[in-house]
């Protein structure tokens, strides 16, 4: 987890890709999944990825629901915020605090549970499926 202050663009995203990613043999069956913000859908990120990362998909936009991510960072707000931080400071200390007492079985669970959320979203026709996980 890292905290990254101010915006992302491309230049700094692709340099974070670099310096976590890049460092990683990406070989297997791993699929590199993110949303459509600028920075990420940028050629030279986009570039970057398809030639190092084993497999890039295209995300929809505006479907906070189906990532496991998303849900992970929900959960993690829900419980840092829980824990009153008084400054930005000190939210992100709760947030790495509860970051790391998540197990991996929790973080398998949400990452494991993408392809019933993809089939409820389909059932749906799209609609939000929030309520229903």
């Amino acid at each position: 987890i890292r905290l990254i202050k101010g915006t992302v663009v491309k230049e700094s995203y692709l340099e974070l890709l670099k310096s976590t990613i890049g460092k990683r043999k990406w070989k297997g069956t791993r699929t590199w999944q993110q949303d459509n913000a600028t920075a990420h859908t940028a050629a030279i990120v986009r570039e970057w990825l398809t030639a190092n990362a084993n497999r890039l998909e295209d995300w929809p936009a505006n479907s906070p629901d189906l990532s496991p991510i998303e849900n992970l960072w929900g959960r993690m707000w829900s419980d840092a915020v829980r824990m009153r931080p008084k400054s930005a400071d000190e939210l992100w200390i709760c947030v790495e605090k509860v970051f790391t007492e998540y197990s991996q079985e929790y973080v398998d669970t949400l990452v494991l549970s993408f392809r019933r959320r993809l089939l409820k979203c389909v059932e749906l026709k799209g609609q939000s499926i929030s309520g229903e996980y």
